[in-house]
C-alpha cells in the first residue's frame, strides 16, 4: 500500500471518524462566527452520480455563501440519529440543504424518509432540496401522501425540479412550497479544462431495475463498436473499486470523470453518463432509460453540439456522423447562471 493509500484509508475508515471530524469543523466555524450550511443525507454508497451531487452540492454552497463551513452528514446517520446527534449539531438559523439526485419516491424509501426525518425535526429552519426527479409509483400511493402531507407542513421549504416532469408533479403535490426548476447540480461544475488525450469508445449502461435496454438494442451498439473503433472499454457510473470504503468519495468521482474524460466517444443510458460527458467535454450519446430522468434531462444539453440523444438504437450511425470527435470541447456552467441564481437566492435569503 502507498503512502497516499494508506492516509485515505486512514481517513475514510470508519464513519464514527468522519463524525468526529465534521463536529470539530462545525465547532471551529461557530467560534469564528462563519456560516454554517448542512447537507443532511448525502450518500456513501457506490452510486458515482450520487457522490458527484455531494461534491458539486458542496462546491456550489461555498460559492454562494462565501466563507461558509458545509457540513455533509450521511444518510446513515441522520437516519439512526443515535443519541439525536441531528440536535446537537444544528442550530436555529442553520440552513439545511437535501441530497439532490433521482430518488424522491417510493422506490429509495430511505432516502425520502431521511427527507421526512429532516423536515419533522427542523420545522423552522430554511430547508432546500437540490434538483431532484420525483417519481411515486402506483403501487406507493400511500407513501406519496404521506410525504405530501410533511412537505406541505414546513413553512421554510424549497423543492428544486431537475427536468419538466418532476417540476409538473411537484407544482401539483406541493403548493405551500416554492418549488424551482434548475438542472441537475452537477451541471454547474466544470471539468472540461484538464485536458487528456481522447481515445476508443466508453459504454456505459445500466444494468438495474431502471434499465430500458434489451439485448437486441445492445447487439446493434455492438455492431456499431465493432465498426468504427479498435478500442472499446465498458464502465458503470456505480463504483466496483474493492478498496471503496476506504476512499475519498470525492476522489471517486474524480477518478470517473478522468475516465470519461480520456473517452473519444460515450454510449450510455446512465442520466450521469451523459452529465460527466457533458462537464468533461466528451461527445456523447445519450438513450433513454425506463423513467423520464434521461430524456428531460438531455433537453438542458440540448445545445451541446457534443451530446446527441437517441431515442432508437438504429439512429446510432447518424447521430455519431453529427458529432466531430476530434474537435475539443469545453464545458460553460456559466450557461445557465439564470437557474443557479435562483437556487443562490434560496440560499442567501436564511444566511
Amino acid at each position: 500500500m502507498s503512502l497516499s493509500d494508506a492516509f485515505v484509508q486512514f481517513r475514510f475508515w470508519s464513519d464514527e471518524a468522519q463524525l468526529a471530524k465534521t463536529k470539530k469543523d462545525i465547532a471551529a466555524a461557530r467560534a469564528s462566527n462563519k456560516p454554517v450550511v448542512f447537507i443532511l443525507g448525502t450518500p456513501t454508497h457506490r452510486n458515482i452520480g450520487d457522490l458527484a451531487i455531494a461534491k458539486a452540492e458542496t462546491a456550489f454552497l461555498k460559492s454562494a455563501i462565501p466563507d461558509c463551513m458545509v457540513a455533509r452528514i450521511p444518510l446513515q446517520t441522520v437516519l439512526a440519529n443515535k443519541d439525536d446527534i441531528l440536535s446537537q449539531l444544528v442550530q436555529p438559523g442553520d440552513s439545511i440543504c437535501g441530497i439532490g439526485g433521482g430518488n424522491m419516491g417510493d422506490m429509495y424509501l430511505r432516502e425520502e424518509e431521511c427527507r421526512r426525518i429532516i423536515m419533522q425535526k427542523f420545522p423552522d429552519n430554511t430547508i432546500v432540496i437540490f434538483p431532484q426527479t420525483i417519481h411515486f409509483s402506483d403501487t406507493g400511493r400511500q407513501e406519496f401522501v404521506k410525504t405530501k402531507a410533511i412537505y406541505a407542513a414546513h413553512r421554510h421549504l424549497t423543492l428544486i425540479a431537475r427536468e419538466q416532469v418532476s417540476l409538473g408533479i411537484m407544482q401539483e403535490a406541493f403548493p405551500n412550497n416554492t418549488v424551482l426548476f434548475t438542472p441537475d447540480i452537477v451541471l454547474s461544475l466544470n471539468e472540461s479544462a484538464a485536458k487528456r488525450p481522447r481515445d476508443g469508445l466508453l459504454i456505459c449502461l445500466r444494468n438495474d431495475e431502471e434499465a430500458k435496454i434489451g439485448d437486441a438494442e445492445k447487439a446493434m451498439i455492438a455492431d456499431f463498436s465493432k465498426q468504427h473503433f479498435t478500442a472499446v472499454r465498458h464502465t458503470d457510473t456505480i463504483s466496483d473499486d474493492p478498496h471503496f470504503k476506504y476512499r475519498s468519495r470525492d476522489g471517486v468521482v474524480d477518478r470517473k470523470l478522468d475516465e470519461f474524460r480520456s473517452a473519444k466517444l460515450v454510449i450510455t443510458d446512465r442520466l450521469h453518463g451523459m452529465v460527466f460527458s457533458a462537464i468533461t467535454g466528451t461527445p456523447c450519446i445519450a438513450m433513454a432509460s425506463f423513467n423520464h430522468k434521461v430524456t428531460n434531462t438531455y433537453k438542458w444539453l440540448e445545445h451541446l453540439p457534443y451530446v446527441k440523444f437517441c431515442a432508437d438504437t438504429a439512429e446510432l450511425e447518424a447521430l455519431a456522423a453529427q458529432i466531430d470527435l476530434d474537435q475539443t470541447y469545453d464545458y460553460d456552467p456559466a450557461f445557465f447562471n439564470e437557474y443557479w441564481d435562483k437556487i443562490k437566492q434560496a440560499m442567501s435569503a436564511s444566511v
